[in-house]
């Protein structure tokens, strides 16, 4: 009955008052770093344009299927960080990690105005 009539019978308790510092603390725990120390320096700088790899890829990739071959910007470096590619067959290897800001009219030829933003690594990229 409670369903139907979109609401409890009878009124429950109120929730109690969630802890913030303690939950981020707690995540805080749980947190690791994938930082690696790079002996290159960035290939790519903020502001510049760049163009992600048309690669079909047998397996694990973070370079989602929809933004192969399109041009985006880097809007930020994050230094060296674990490549999942390669972790994800035991193979402790990092690369330069960047945020690159891609157009929604470059990645599905819409007239939005959106933009989209993905944190790529340094192999999934080439100069334009």
């Amino acid at each position: 009955s409670e369903v139907l009539a979109g609401h409890a019978d009878t009124p429950g308790e109120a929730a109690p008052a969630l802890d913030l510092d303690a939950v981020i603390k707690k995540i805080r725990r749980y947190n690791k770093s994938y930082e690696v120390e790079m002996s290159a320096p960035p290939a790519f700088t903020h502001g510049q344009s760049v163009r992600t790899i048309n690669t079909p890829v047998a397996g694990h990739t973070r370079l989602p299927a929809y933004a192969r071959g399109h041009l985006g910007d880097i809007i930020a470096h994050h230094g060296g960080q674990v490549i999942p590619d390669a972790g994800a067959y035991g193979v402790h290897e990092g690369g330069h990690l960047y945020t690159v800001e891609f157009a929604a009219s470059e990645l599905w030829g819409s007239d939005s105005r959106d933009t989209v933003c993905l944190d790529l690594w340094e192999s999934y990229l080439v100069r334009t």
